[in-house]
């Protein structure tokens, strides 16, 4: 464009100088005056093109403006759909998680055991405040293996350890005794039964033991090894209950020591004061013994 407007230019001031010449010559006479007509309507002409031309060179300024910002609208509009498209991934996600809500998967398997809920129940977010607060939706129970809580009295509670080996019996399965061992310690004593709870899992590979079954347990708590033990048939008690023992002296005379005991399984009574270890205890005899009596040691 702008050589279109060079071009105009110069056959502008061509044409001004043959109007020039043009006109001098018929100021002498040499030549007609419609010689100078024409030469001023080359120079007419000679303007206008010049004039188009600088117009045509403004046209293509003004499309080349608009092309840019054309362009500038159009990036702008690239980056309005880049957002659009994160936002709607972002929504996308979002109801990818929403639907994953929609399927329940157990940690475990196991056995449906309570249902809240039914097809096509409207399930609300207790969380919200509607709902039945603290209500499950299912309850999974695993049964290969069960776990069975034994409340261990005060008395035997720091003889009770990990490993500790169990009889447990069921009334509902006569005839069986399941053995095992603790495994949890509760470490703790409930203020109210003044117990404390150990949990003893066993293996359940055919189901017969329920979840909700009653039984009892026997655990065999051993004491400590430095703790002094004594036949149970050693031990005496009177009719007030208090627990002693037949201690032979050096002279053989029988003395009646009164004892405090601790752990009895049945078989062992532990001791746990009135005798330092040294002395020697009368076994399982019939009747009773006097003080100061003398016996026969073998």
């Amino acid at each position: 464009m702008k050589a279109e407007v060079g071009k105009a230019e110069a056959g502008l001031v061509a044409a001004r100088v043959e109007l020039a010449r043009v006109t001098d010559l018929v100021k002498q006479k040499a030549i007609a005056d419609r010689l100078q007509d024409e030469a001023q309507e080359r120079l007419d002409a000679a303007i206008a093109e010049r004039a188009a031309a600088e117009a045509a060179v403004g046209s293509s300024k003004a499309e080349l403006t608009l092309a840019a910002a054309q362009g500038d609208a159009a990036q702008a509009d690239v980056e309005v759909a880049k957002a659009m498209t994160d936002v709607a991934r972002r929504e996308l996600d979002e109801l990818d998680e929403l639907i994953k809500f929609t399927k329940l998967t157990a940690p475990f398997d196991g056995l449906v055991t309570q249902r809240s809920v039914n097809p096509g129940d409207l399930v609300r977010n207790t969380q919200s405040g509607s709902g039945k607060s603290g209500s499950p939706l299912f309850v999974i129970t695993k049964l290969d293996r069960v776990r069975i809580r034994v409340p261990v009295p005060e008395r035997d509670a720091p003889l009770a350890s990990v490993a500790d080996v169990a009889k447990i019996t069921f009334q509902a399965l006569p005839g069986i005794v399941f053995e095992g061992e603790i495994s949890r310690v509760a470490g703790v004593l409930d203020e109210q039964t003044r117990t404390m709870l150990v949990e003893i899992d066993l293996p359940n590979p055919d189901g017969r033991l329920r979840p909700g079954m009653f039984g009892q347990a026997t655990i065999t708590l051993a004491p400590p090894s430095d703790t002094l033990t004594l036949p149970a048939n050693a031990v005496r008690f009177d009719e007030q209950g208090n627990s002693y023992v037949y201690v032979v002296d050096s002279s053989n005379q029988v003395a009646i020591t009164e004892v405090q005991t601790g752990l009895d399984n049945g078989q062992h009574i532990e001791i746990i004061s009135g005798l330092d270890g040294n002395e020697r205890i009368v076994g399982p005899l019939l009747g009773r013994l006097k003080p100061g009596q003398t016996v026969s040691v073998n």
